[in-house]
């Protein structure tokens, strides 16, 4: 359709065989070719030489500045970090213990949650946990810290066993697929029985290829999959995925919804542009062929994140409710708070100074703005001379994530 100009407003279509330039440019959605800029940025920073003398007192090893995203669009930001420690002993003696070093980040003056996604409950896997689901991938929205739900009375959450599965079987479409009768199946040229399982003869002189099929109600641009057994070798059949009941219509998906039986359960996965399927299972062969199946199923598959969320003393989703990043925690502005915490061991094995590298990665969510970080660390070495961390390096970034 052509647009129009309505107080700086252009409604329709706008083609440009050019360059549009601006100084900002705000959209839902941008689809292109090429995407030139800040889609990933990454910055450094480095220190060395911090000596932990006391037993199990948190020492800061560096302080730096998470700078905000170009462009003011949220990303996903991450920090990783390698740590070099030495802990000298000053004696062959044993000297074992842990070292434990976190990210803090220092919650904001003002800080407005990006919405993962809407929650809906599923279960409780285990006493003071709920498991809840999210339509899509929405783990890359996840911080390492808490969510938040409810903005109008925030309700902080930790959570746990945060997961993708992109292949959820939804409910069952085809009706008795299991063959315990006849119904819901139309027989042509031929005869259904179920002795143990489905049972379909052709007719002796016929031309024709005996057949059975079902009408299923399908969602157009859906993935499904399709199971079926066959439950002896001697099988000669096909099972077909049509738009009509001609196996001639068959649907044309990466070349063609149309397989033979192997014996076993048979899997197949594919994606449909209509609104209803027709599930055929035909004889290879016209006349008096037999041919055995079983076990027929087709099921929608619908991608889920899944995430356990802390429910003491309740579940904290009756429903379903919006899922918030929840990087502040509910804590107060200016004090810092726990993103991620390693505890790594250390020994001296019997020499005076030992050496040891620690990594450390935390994920801090999907934000825009500035943020101020540092990395602590504590050492629980009993009568060590000390711990030093040698140097560090850290690398933080942040990455168009969707």
């Amino acid at each position: 359709m052509p647009f129009y100009e309505d107080i700086k407003t252009i409604s329709g279509n706008l083609v440009v065989d050019g360059t549009i330039e601006g100084k900002h440019v705000k959209a839902e959605t941008i689809t292109a070719n090429k995407f030139s800029g800040a889609v990933e940025e990454e910055y450094r920073a480095y220190s060395e030489n911090i000596t932990m003398t006391s037993y199990n007192v948190l020492y800061t090893l560096h302080e730096f500045d998470h700078p905000a995203t170009e462009w003011d669009i949220a990303k996903g930001r991450s920090i990783d970090a390698n740590i070099n420690y030495q802990l000298y002993a000053g004696t062959t003696s044993n000297r074992t213990g842990t070292i434990i070093t976190q990210v803090e980040v220092q919650v904001p003056n003002f800080w407005n949650p990006n919405p993962i996604a809407n929650a809906f409950h599923y279960s409780t896997p285990a006493q003071y946990w709920q498991r809840v689901y999210m339509v899509g991938n929405h783990v890359n929205k996840f911080p390492s810290n808490q969510v938040l739900i409810d903005l109008a009375s925030p309700v902080y959450k930790s959570f746990k066993n945060l997961r993708y599965q992109y292949d959820f079987e939804l409910s069952e479409l085809v009706a008795n697929g299991n063959f315990n009768g006849t119904s819901d199946w139309v027989v042509q040229d031929g005869t259904l029985e179920v002795p143990y399982y489905g049972k379909l003869t052709g007719i002796s002189g016929s031309a024709n290829k005996a057949q059975i099929s079902q009408a299923v109600s399908v969602t157009a641009g859906e993935k499904y999959r399709l199971v079926y057994n066959a439950p002896v070798s001697s099988d000669l059949y096909k099972i077909i995925v049509s738009t009509t009941t001609d196996p001639a219509d068959e649907i044309e998906y990466q070349g063609g919804l149309a397989w033979g039986a192997v014996i076993g359960n048979n899997v197949r996965e594919f994606i449909v542009d209509v609104s209803t399927v027709y599930i055929i299972v035909q004889n290879l062969n016209a006349g008096d062929d037999i041919s055995y199946f079983d076990d027929i199923s087709l099921k929608q598959l619908e991608p889920r994140t899944w995430v356990d969320l802390s429910a003491y003393p309740s579940n904290p989703i009756s429903t379903s409710a919006i899922l918030f990043s929840g990087l502040t925690t509910g804590a107060t502005a200016g004090t810092y708070v726990v993103a991620e915490s390693i505890t790594h061991g250390i020994s001296n094995n019997g020499s005076y100074s030992f050496y040891t590298t620690v990594p450390v990665s935390a994920y801090l969510g999907r934000f825009h703005r500035d943020m101020k970080c540092r990395i602590r660390a504590k050492h629980q070495v009993g009568a060590a001379g000390y711990v030093k961390m040698q140097q560090i390096e850290i690398n933080f970034h942040s990455r168009i994530v969707g």
